[in-house]
């Protein structure tokens, strides 16, 4: 991209020879921040800017300073990379020379492409943002696309089919459990679910036991699965609780007298949980008064 094309011969490798060489030596002191690097410490303020092109930042920055690396860093990272941002912008220059724009100039059109497609990157961007932030970004047609619902209701089958069925899953001897509803469990949820706040609740409650004082202090034990209620406004997760003769093999519907489905508001959970490791080992509960680290931790 920098050697001369109208070098030819000898004197094209004893060029290129140069240039390799001084690239190289700069970009030694570039990525240890030496030599000339290390004068000028703005430089590397800035570079941590989100929203600053990194060819703008070597234009700025690294040509004034360097014979090769500046000019070579400007011209890699100013290009579009990928097939897909090729076909993009292809596509875009068709649909602005179309009717009376058909004879638009070669110039005119790079220079619209160009505009057009950023507004559309910024566009996307601000959309997915805002679906995300609601808690959206994901929809069903999603899932539809990859053939499965939104709960993967296909791969859950199949693996059911195959998996030796368990009773209850198995955790590590050293569990830390905080019996309240921590501030990060009261977040709000959109109509879609949240997967990664369900995680969270899996890792925080699966495999608990505790008993169920209602149904002859029957055992019950949290589930790695979650039940999604879809309120208008009020969207929440509940444990899916299962007793001691629930079949793993087995469909929840076939089987709805072996689980129960309880509810993270309330006390009654926490204290019947607290109740029944009160004398065991393996987890340590914690009361919201003991010190135990923030509720965000």
């Amino acid at each position: 991209m920098i050697l001369s094309p109208t070098v030819v011969g000898r004197a094209k490798t004893v060029q290129k020879t140069a240039l390799i060489k001084a690239v190289n030596e700069e970009y030694t002191e570039f990525v240890n921040k030496r030599g000339k690097f290390a004068k000028n410490k703005n430089m590397w303020l800035t570079a941590g800017e989100e929203d600053l092109s990194a060819a703008r930042w070597h234009y700025n920055y690294t040509v004034p300073s360097t014979k090769v690396l500046g000019k070579l860093a400007c011209l890699v990272l100013s290009k579009i990379a990928g097939g897909g941002s090729a076909e993009r912008l292809w596509k875009i220059r068709k649909f602005l020379s179309k009717g009376q724009r058909a004879s638009l100039g070669n110039d005119k059109a790079k220079k619209q492409t160009l505009i057009y497609a950023r507004y559309q990157e910024k566009k996307a961007r601000a959309r997915k943002n805002k679906l995300s932030a609601a808690g959206v970004l994901w929809e069903d047609a999603d899932f539809d696309a990859c053939k499965m619902d939104m709960f993967c209701q296909e791969i859950v089958d199949e693996l059911g089919e195959h998996a030796p069925p368990t009773r209850y899953p198995d955790y590590s001897s050293d569990r830390v459990f905080r019996a309240w509803q921590e501030n990060w469990e009261k977040k709000k949820i959109g109509p879609g679910g949240d997967p990664v706040h369900k995680a969270r609740l899996v890792r925080k409650y699966a495999g608990l036991y505790w008993l169920d004082i209602d149904n002859g202090n029957k055992l019950l034990c949290a589930d790695q699965r979650m039940v999604f209620d879809k309120k208008r406004g009020k969207n929440k997760y509940h444990i899916f609780a299962k007793f001691d003769g629930f079949d793993g093999s087995k469909s929840a519907e076939e089987q709805e007298d072996e689980w129960n489905v309880w509810s993270f508001e309330g006390t009654a959970l926490y204290e019947l949980i607290t109740d029944y490791y009160e004398d065991k080992d393996g987890v340590t509960v914690y009361q919201k008064d003991d010190d135990c680290g923030s509720e965000e931790e």
